[in-house]
């Protein structure tokens, strides 16, 4: 999977369990903004620090288990 579908699968899951969490948006906004910045960090550095095929796909993974542990507010 490449790069952009990456982006784009984990954007769809933070729209669609951002639209009615089960806790505050507050709560839900506090534990999906790391991925936010995560995305905003690679996005700035990928060209001056390639990362692996491997690293971008665990990095998906997490941010898509870090979306939905904020839409359930990990209870």
């Amino acid at each position: 999977m490449s790069i952009p579908w990456l982006i784009a699968v984990v954007l769809a899951a933070q729209i669609a369990l951002g639209i009615s969490p089960k806790a505050d948006r507050m709560t839900w906004a506090l534990e999906n903004v790391p991925v936010w910045f995560g995305v905003g960090l690679l996005a700035f550095t990928h060209r001056r620090f390639p990362l692996s095929s491997l690293c971008l796909h665990l990095f998906a993974i997490h941010s898509l288990i870090l979306a939905l542990g904020g839409h359930y507010t990990y209870a």
